[in-house]
This record gives C-alpha cells, structure tokens and sequence, in this order.
C-alpha cells in the first residue's frame, strides 16, 4: 500500500477492486457500439472495434470475428428489448440505457464518447 509522508495509507490505494458483472460488460460494449453506429461507422467496423479494445473480457474468443458477430447478436437483442412502463426490465437493458444516458449528457463526439465507455470498462478491471 502506498504510503503519504506521514506513513498514512493513502485514500485511493486503500480501496478494493469491485467485480463487474457479465451483463455491465455487455451493456458497455454496447452502448459504444451505438455510439460508434451514430458515427456513421458500419455495425462491422464497430463491433470488430470494440472488441479488438476490449479483448477477452467481454466475449471470450480466440477468433475476433465470432466475439464481433456475439456483441452484434447482442447488440440486435438489447435494441429489441421493448420498455415497458412499471416492469421490470432486464439487468443489462438498464445499464445499456444509464451507460447511454451518462455519456450523452457529456456531448462528446461519438468517437470520444465509444473510446471513453471502453476505457472505463478496462480501467475497472
């Protein structure tokens, strides 16, 4: 741990590492895709983007063109999801949308905005 000059233990190196669910993970790489898509770039490109930036840690794979088609499939199916008002609705379909609404609030480009949901999801790893 690291240490101040006064031989405290310092605030942040203190703190633990919380363990992110599989469906925040999918709900992240999603929500860049869709802001890669707002781009203009092709659901191909955006999805072998993301994964390529997130290696194994979203959709495990050894050929980077499954994990890309598994978060296009995956994409397809949050985007289906219909919200209904007073249901309950799924874990990854709410932080899809949060992770969406955050980072429009910012009104980054859609680029920075992609390139910025990626690094949070790696930085909490």
């Amino acid at each position: 741990m690291a240490r101040s000059k006064t031989g405290r233990k310092g605030i942040l190196s203190s703190r633990r590492k919380l363990r992110i669910s599989m469906a925040f993970k999918k709900a992240v790489a999603a929500a860049a895709m869709t802001k890669l898509l707002e781009g203009a770039y092709s659901k191909d490109y955006a999805a072998f983007y993301v994964i390529t930036q997130l290696g194994d840690m979203v959709f495990p794979s050894e050929i980077t063109r499954e994990a890309a088609e598994a978060l296009k499939e995956f994409h397809g199916k949050i985007l289906a999801i219909k919200a209904v008002k007073g249901k309950e609705e799924s874990v990854a379909r709410f932080h899809y949308h949060e992770c969406l609404k955050q980072i429009n609030g910012y009104r980054f480009d859609p680029k920075f905005s992609a390139d910025t949901l990626i690094k949070t999801l790696r930085l909490g790893q």
